[in-house]
């Protein structure tokens, strides 16, 4: 079990088409993320995965539809020992 907390965040995007601009600003992040974490490895290898199981956002909509994005983190993590 893997938990943690935002910091500092701060976002400004726009996104530009033939016929709209959309932009925003400051998304509404959850603070607290947590989530399974699952390592195995030999040697100097290890292979991970991580599921967060909660949402990124706190009240995030797209055309009045809730947003309800997790992490998934999948790597290899090569030690030097």
């Amino acid at each position: 079990f893997l938990g943690g907390s935002v910091v500092f965040e701060k976002t400004i995007d726009q996104f530009k088409s033939e016929n709209q601009t959309l932009s925003y600003n400051d998304l509404d992040f959850n603070r607290w993320q947590y989530g399974m974490t699952l390592s195995v490895g030999y040697n100097n290898w290890n292979a991970f995965i991580y599921y967060g199981l909660n949402s990124i956002f706190n009240n995030a909509f797209f055309n009045s539809v809730p947003i309800e994005a997790r992490s998934l983190k999948i790597g290899l993590i090569f030690y030097i020992l």
